[in-house]
């Protein structure tokens, strides 16, 4: 029999008390057998779980439940419903602490199963999860096992779902941004390893995630570093051709990052302005900290001369092809193929005139950084560290002043 519990009463729970009895405390078969195995007193089970739950008396009324062993796992179909029980039962225990001590154990008990289960133990965490709805503190401790288990399992795939839905996640639960930080920083770092497979998630999360900094103080941004440099690194590898670099530089975190890795800032404005002979200088310099990054030559080289071609055509609707051959370093029989790239990157809308030997630019599809620009960018990065270092001054001092 299945029954769908949705709150902790007599009725509904005598049910249950009795067809784990009847079904696997008293009807355990061994595999071909035709005896009946009383693996555990049946009857002493139910009379247990009934004076339990008449006395209120639910946590003891969860070990009961857990007490069960493997005998729990007996009959698949009907362990979601089970755990949906036991979840229920955590809802109604008084003491928040005592609630967590609880949910911990029964996560223990589920992450438990034998390497073999990974499947279950998923399915079950995700049936727990959902079952502790109107509980957010208990959705986000299930959450972070549910995380651990499908990482360790190579199961990521499965936590798509819950990523695609973090920012609402987030509000549902009334997270503050030390919280709200914290559950981007578990799933940006859990799908970064796979980041060729969840790239449209994670383009989702690192924008999000990144925006959250905003009106930070240095000592949140110092904490995410990590995370910050792990998604400004990603955009420039796998995102930077259909990012709003705009609105990415202007970040934050971004100013955060770029002033304590001037080498990465840069990367990004050569990149933008598309000044090859000048990224290969800084390579010299810094290309070891570069690769160690994962940024490879020829990648940042392809992004260089597309930003290239974008940056002649917002100087001339009109390009001769030894002009966009000279800009890119490359022959002037590989300019046509340049120009597709941006017209399939979406970045450009433009025609070709191969007799003529002359590129007709009809729109610029994207916004980019100027040298002025990143002259003013790197002057508020300045004027943040100066007001930072007054402060820090200030404070030694004995001098600073409170503002209200």
């Amino acid at each position: 029999m299945s029954v769908q519990f949705v709150a902790v009463s007599s009725a509904p729970l005598d049910q249950v008390f009795r067809w784990v009895r009847d079904n696997l405390l008293v009807a355990a078969k061994p595999e071909g057998g035709a005896d009946v195995i009383a693996t555990r007193d049946g009857v002493a089970f139910e009379t247990r779980s009934k004076e339990l739950l008449s006395e209120g008396k639910y946590e003891a009324l969860i070990d009961e439940f857990l007490s069960l062993g493997d005998l729990f796992f007996h009959e698949p179909r009907y362990t979601t419903n089970l755990l949906q029980v036991v979840g229920y039962l955590i809802l109604n225990v008084r003491d928040a602490a005592a609630r967590s001590n609880a949910l911990e154990r029964v996560t223990k008990f589920v992450t438990g199963l034998g390497a073999d289960q990974l499947n279950a133990k998923l399915r079950l965490l995700a049936t727990l999860y959902n079952t502790l709805a109107a509980e957010p503190k208990l959705q986000q401790q299930t959450l972070r096992v549910l995380v651990d288990v499908a990482a360790a399992g190579d199961k990521v795939h499965l936590l798509v779902p819950y990523a695609r839905g973090l920012k609402m996640t987030a509000f549902r639960w009334g997270l503050g941004k030390k919280e709200t930080l914290d559950l981007y920083s578990l799933f940006l770092r859990t799908l970064r390893p796979q980041e060729t497979k969840h790239a449209e998630e994670l383009f989702v999360l690192e924008r999000e995630f990144l925006a959250l900094f905003e009106g930070e103080t240095e000592e949140a941004l110092k904490t995410y570093e990590a995370d910050i440099r792990g998604a400004i690194l990603r955009v420039y590898r796998e995102e930077i051709l259909r990012y709003d670099v705009d609105d990415l530089l202007a970040l934050n975190a971004s100013r955060h990052l770029f002033a304590r890795e001037p080498a990465l800032a840069r990367l990004f404005e050569l990149t933008l302005t598309g000044d090859l002979p000048e990224f290969e200088k800084l390579f010299q310099s810094s290309g070891a900290a570069f690769q160690q990054h994962q940024l490879s030559k020829d990648s940042i080289i392809e992004n260089i001369r597309i930003f290239s071609v974008l940056r002649l055509a917002e100087r001339s609707k009109t390009l001769g092809y030894a002009d966009v051959a000279n800009a890119l370093s490359v022959p002037k029989e590989q300019v046509e193929e340049w120009i597709f790239k941006c017209i399939k990157y979406d970045l450009l809308v433009a025609s070709l005139d191969e007799l003529e030997e002359t590129v007709y630019v009809g729109e610029i599809k994207r916004f980019s950084y100027a040298a002025k620009d990143w002259e003013a960018l790197e002057g508020r990065v300045e004027n943040v560290r100066g007001f930072f270092q007054k402060s820090l001054d200030a404070l030694r001092s004995g001098n600073l002043k409170p503002s209200f």
